[in-house]
């Protein structure tokens, strides 16, 4: 009896496996799990699995970076590989050459996860979008040469706004270099300082053609962009992430241009309108001041200045002599009450009493009003309206 090693067995069944035609270059659809890319080389590794069963499956970096939507969890999905056994573990799994959404376009899934992505940071939010230029003095436009793009903004400009410099960054607008050069673009205008707005444009095309303007590096570039970046890219049914990241959106590269460039004859009459109306509000103001002069010059005080003084004198010296003599009679009329009340006082004083003959009796220095109050040998002290006299009792008559 012979006993195989396990070395053995699993290159033999790798060898049953690579030899079969049908596993060479098979689809397989299940659903992703276990999805691991966050290895340094760039391979993605995943199980793929049904209801009932499951198998391991790997995609090496060079096919991984080709993928035009990023892998996740839970993805239905369609593999194009081949089948065979990695013999160190025994284990047979697919080797992933390509790899689709199971009925979702791989494009429109990269931009929905991508403009989820760029959405949930914020960069599309309104209150991050500039206002453009009212008078642009340059603009940078960013797209392919000698294309009808860039003919159809130069005609516009020129059109309707023939002072503002158009300057070209040539890129490419589809294929492998789109993206890099787009990127370009956006970074030469916003570090240049030449330009007060940058148009991102192209003409209409597939999901394909227009997938560099779904980049993200694309949109955070010209979410980084120094000056505000309008989008115009596709026809109007058209939207893609440049679109939601841009400042403002146009339809197409054409109405990018009607939208940046003021109608310089819109302008003229704009100009001419204010000009006018300046002109009549100055003449209108001319006139009420020429009105208001000419009231003014009409007063006394300016036809005869010296008959106006000698009018103003005569008043002044009338009320001041008005109101010298009205301070005068008030004056008197406060002499006259003060003398009154003067008089009255002295009628009612102790000393204009005295005067009459009668005289104050003061017996220890209190006023003597009863006889009864004293004896015989008590010294009084009489005072008189002019003097005073001291003197003793001698005796007490009673009244």
């Amino acid at each position: 009896m012979r006993v195989y090693s396990v070395s053995e067995i699993n290159r033999y069944i790798k060898a049953v496996l690579d030899t079969q035609p049908s596993l060479k270059s098979i689809f397989v659809g299940g659903e992703l799990s276990n999805l691991s890319n966050r290895n340094s080389s760039g391979h993605i590794y995943f199980t793929l699995k049904d209801e009932t069963s499951a198998m391991k499956g790997v995609m090496f970096a060079s096919y991984a970076s080709s993928l035009a939507f990023r892998p996740e969890n839970g993805l239905r999905v369609i593999v194009r590989g081949r089948i065979t056994c990695f013999e160190r573990d025994g284990v047979y799994q697919i080797y992933a050459e390509d790899m689709t959404p199971d009925g979702l376009g791989a494009y429109h899934l990269a931009f929905e996860q991508t403009r989820d992505k760029l959405a949930a940071e914020g960069l599309f939010a309104p209150e991050r979008k500039r206002p453009l230029p009212a008078f642009p003095e340059s603009v940078g436009v960013v797209t392919a040469a000698g294309g009808a793009v860039i003919h159809d903004i130069s005609t516009i400009a020129s059109r309707r706004f023939p002072l503002c410099r158009i300057f070209l960054y040539p890129a490419a607008v589809q294929g492998a270099s789109a993206e890099a050069e787009l990127c370009e673009g956006i970074d030469y205008f916003s570090e240049s300082g030449t330009v007060s707005a940058v148009i991102l444009a192209r003409g209409g095309g597939s999901a394909e053609d227009l997938h560099p303007f779904n980049s993200e590096r694309l949109a955070r570039k010209i979410c980084s962009c120094k000056v505000p970046v309008i989008s115009a890219v596709g026809h109007e049914t058209d939207y893609t992430i440049a679109d939601f990241a841009a400042d403002l959106r146009a339809a197409t590269p054409s109405a990018a241009a009607e939208l940046l460039f003021p109608d310089s004859a819109t302008l003229k009459s704009s100009l001419e309108a204010a000009d006018f109306a300046m002109k009549g509000a100055i003449q209108r103001k001319i006139t009420a001041l020429r009105t208001s002069l000419s009231i003014l010059s009409s007063r006394p005080c300016l036809q005869d200045p010296v008959q106006f003084h000698r009018h103003k004198r005569e008043r002044l010296n009338l009320l001041s002599e008005r109101l010298r003599s009205g301070f005068e009679k008030s004056l008197e009329k406060k002499r006259l009450r003060l003398s009154l009340g003067a008089n009255g006082i002295e009628g009612r004083s102790p000393l204009s009493t005295l005067m009459r003959g009668y005289a104050l009796v003061y017996h220890n220095d209190n006023l003597l009003r009863s006889s009864h109050s004293v004896t015989p040998g008590d010294h009084l002290r009489i005072r008189l309206a002019e003097g005073e006299i001291h003197a003793q009792v001698c005796k007490e008559d009673q009244i």
